[in-house]
C-alpha cells in the first residue's frame, strides 16, 4: 500500500537571473512503512522534495497525494489538518522551545489537536519514557545532553501517533556515536510502530539505514535503490 504518491512534482522559484526549478518532474512512490533516506549535493533539493511531500510547501505543477488524498489543491486549513494528523517532524536543530519543559514540549502537537490536557499529560509523558526520558520530564532543553534534545525532539514528532515522519538532518548536530544512537532509535520506531520514515541526509552512514534510497541531483531523481 502506497502512503503516498507522486507524479511529475516541481517547485519553481523565481530568481534576478531567471526561474529556478528546485525540484522537477518527480514521480515516486512511498510504501506505508518503508524507511526513505534522500541524498545528494547541497542545492539538489532534498530539503524541498521533503517539505513538499510534508505539506508544507505548495508545488508548481503535479500532484501528491497521502493514502490517496490529493492534496495538491486542498485549502491550506484541510493541509494544516493532515499535517496535525498524520505527520511528525525532527529537525536538525531539534527546534525545541527553550523556556518549556520536556513534557510541555512534546504535549504542543496534542494541544494542536486539542486533546485534553490530561490526555496530553498521559500521551507525553509515555513516550518521554519510551525514548527513555522518563525521568527528564521536567527538564529545559539547556539542562539535555544533545542526543537526549533530539530524544525530546522524536518524541514529540511521534506523540500524535503519526503515519509518517520527516526528518530534516536528524543527526546532523550530533558526534558519530550519538548520531548511530538517534539512527537505531528511528529505525526501531520505523519497524515496531509501522511508521514511514523519510529522511534527508548528507551522511553515507545514515543513508544506509534506508530500504528504499533516492539520490537527487539538480532537482531530479537520478537514483532509487
Amino acid at each position: 500500500m502506497n502512503i503516498i504518491c507522486t507524479h511529475n512534482l516541481t517547485k519553481t522559484y523565481s530568481h534576478k537571473d531567471g526561474t529556478i526549478d528546485a525540484i522537477k518532474d518527480i514521480t515516486l512512490d512511498v510504501e506505508k512503512g518503508c524507511f526513505v533516506t534522500i541524498t545528494g549535493p547541497s542545492g539538489s533539493g532534498k530539503t524541498t522534495l521533503l517539505l513538499t511531500l510534508a505539506g508544507l510547501i505548495r508545488p508548481t505543477s503535479g500532484s501528491f497525494s497521502f493514502l490517496e488524498q490529493d492534496l495538491t489543491k486542498v485549502h491550506d486549513s484541510e493541509l494544516a489538518k493532515f499535517r496535525r494528523r498524520n505527520v511528525g517532524f525532527i529537525m536538525q536543530s531539534f527546534a525545541l522551545i527553550p523556556y518549556l519543559t520536556c513534557i510541555q514540549n512534546v504535549m504542543l502537537p496534542l494541544a494542536l489537536i486539542k486533546t485534553s490536557n490530561q490526555k496530553q499529560i498521559e500521551e507525553a509523558k509515555s513516550v518521554l519514557e519510551t525514548v527513555g526520558l522518563g525521568k527528564r520530564l521536567n527538564h529545559l532543553p539547556r539542562e539535555l545532553s544533545a542526543g537526549q534534545q533530539q530524544r525530546v525532539a522524536i518524541a514529540r514528532a511521534m506523540v500524535n501517533s503519526p503515519s509518517i515522519i520527516f526528518a530534516d538532518e536528524p543527526t546532523g548536530n550530533l558526534d558519530p556515536l550519538l548520531s548511530v544512537e538517534i539512527l537505531d532509535f528511528l529505525k526501531e520506531i520505523n519497524q515496531k510502530n509501522n511508521i514511514t520514515v523519510i529522511m534527508v541526509t548528507h551522511s553515507p552512514v545514515a543513508a544506509d539505514y534506508g530500504t528504499v534510497k533516492i539520490h537527487l541531483d539538480n532537482g531530479e531523481i537520478k537514483s532509487i535503490n
